[in-house]
C-alpha cells in the first residue's frame, strides 16, 4: 500500500537506505482548505515555517491546498501522493471510528481544552494510536478541534432543551447527531458551506456551530439567535503523516518535526479560542443575534443525555468489535 512513497516525497531519504540531517527533504503536504483558512493559516502554515526553520532549510514543503490531490485525504496519503494530510474523522466514519470520541459533548468547552484531551489519547503509542491510526500506517503530528458547539437558528430561539423539539439542525457526525436527536431534534448533515442556503430555503432551522463560523460563511445574515452554555461537544481534525514516512527519519529530525508540530498544535487552538471570544462578544454587544444561556436545571438535563451519548457510542463500538470502552475511559482520563 505504501510502495509509491519510495518515489515520492522521500524519494532521497528512501533511496539512501539510512538518511542523515545534512541530506535535502521535499514533504507533499496535502489539505483539504482553501489556503486562507485557519486551519491552514494558523496551523499548517505554521507547522511547515517552523520546520523549515528548526532544519535551516534541510526540510522544504510542496503545499497541495482545497483536495487537489483528492478528497479522500487517507487515501491520498495511503496511496503515496503526499507524505501529510489532514484527515478529518467525521468524514471516515468507516475508517477513523473511534476517533469520534473527541465529538462526544460535555467533555471541553474551549478548543485548547479538546485538543489537548484529544491529544492525550492519539499521540504515539497512545491508546487511539494503537487502535486506529498505526495498524493504518498513520502516523499523528498534531491535532486540532472546534470549541464547543452552540445552537445557531433563524426564525426560532431556543432558550432550552424543550425548545429544540421538531427542529431541522445541522449536526454532522454520529456522536452530535445522537445527542440532538436524542434531543427531540432533526440531525442533518451537510458541510458548514452548505449552511448558508439550507437555513435560507428552510432545509434546515439551524445548525450546531462555534460564534466564529458565522463571519466565515456569511451566517450572520441568516442566524437570528445563538444558544450557549452546555458542552455540546465539536469536530476535530488531525494532521497525520504517513508512519512510513515518519520511520525514514533521522532521530534528530524527529524531534524537530514533534517541536514544530507541537508549537503549531497550540498556536491553532489559542488562536481559535481568542476568534471564538471575540466574535462571541461582538455579537453579544450588538442587536442582530439573542443570545440565551442554559440554565442550571438545563444543564442537569443536559448532562444526562451527554451521560447516555457516551454509554451508547461505546457500546456501539464494542458491538462493532472495536475498544470502544477503554477508548472512552482514557479519554475520560485526560478530561480532568
Amino acid at each position: 500500500m505504501f510502495d509509491k512513497l519510495a518515489t515520492t516525497a522521500l524519494a532521497l531519504i528512501l533511496a539512501a537506505g539510512g538518511a542523515t540531517a545534512q541530506e535535502q527533504i521535499t514533504l507533499r503536504f496535502a489539505h483539504l482548505f482553501p489556503q486562507s483558512h485557519y486551519f491552514w493559516e494558523h496551523g499548517g502554515k505554521v507547522f511547515v515555517e517552523a520546520l523549515e526553520a528548526k532544519t535551516d532549510g534541510k526540510v522544504e514543503t510542496s503545499v497541495f491546498p482545497a483536495a487537489q490531490l483528492g478528497k479522500d485525504s487517507l487515501a491520498v496519503l495511503q496511496s503515496g501522493l503526499a507524505d501529510i494530510v489532514t484527515l478529518v474523522p467525521s468524514y471516515s466514519p468507516d475508517k477513523l471510528p473511534l476517533t469520534s470520541v473527541s465529538e462526544l459533548p460535555g467533555f471541553h468547552d474551549t478548543t485548547c481544552e479538546g485538543v489537548a484531551k484529544l491529544w492525550h489519547i492519539i499521540q504515539d503509542g497512545a491508546p487511539l494510536d494503537q487502535a486506529e491510526y498505526a495498524p493504518q500506517g498513520l502516523h499523528p503530528l498534531f491535532v486540532a478541534h472546534q470549541p464547543t458547539y452552540k445552537v445557531l437558528t433563524s426564525k426560532k430561539q431556543v432558550r432550552a432543551i424543550g425548545d429544540l423539539a421538531g427542529l431541522k439542525l445541522r449536526a454532522n457526525g454520529a456522536a452530535i447527531g445522537s445527542l440532538v436527536r436524542g434531543a427531540g431534534a432533526v440531525p442533518v448533515s451537510m458541510s458548514s458551506g452548505e449552511v448558508f442556503d439550507a437555513m435560507m430555503r428552510g432545509t434546515v432551522d439551524g445548525t450546531l456551530l462555534p460564534y466564529y463560523t458565522l463571519p466565515i460563511y456569511g451566517l450572520e445574515d441568516v442566524v437570528d439567535y445563538a444558544y450557549e452554555g452546555a458542552e455540546l461537544g465539536g469536530g476535530s481534525v488531525v494532521f497525520a503523516m504517513s508512519d512510513k514516512a515518519w520511520q525514514a527519519l533521522p532521530d534528530d529530525m524527529k524531534t524537530h518535526f514533534t517541536e514544530a508540530a507541537a508549537e503549531a498544535q497550540d498556536k491553532l487552538c489559542s488562536y481559535q479560542d481568542e476568534l471564538e471570544k471575540s466574535v462571541r462578544d461582538e455579537f453579544a454587544a450588538g442587536d442582530k443575534v439573542t443570545i440565551s444561556s442554559a440554565s442550571e436545571a438545563d444543564l442537569a438535563e443536559w448532562q444526562q443525555h451527554f451521560d447516555k451519548n457516551a454509554a451508547d457510542w461505546a457500546q456501539g463500538m464494542e458491538k462493532q468489535g472495536r475498544p470502544g470502552q477503554a477508548i472512552l475511559d482514557a479519554f475520560k482520563s485526560g478530561a480532568q
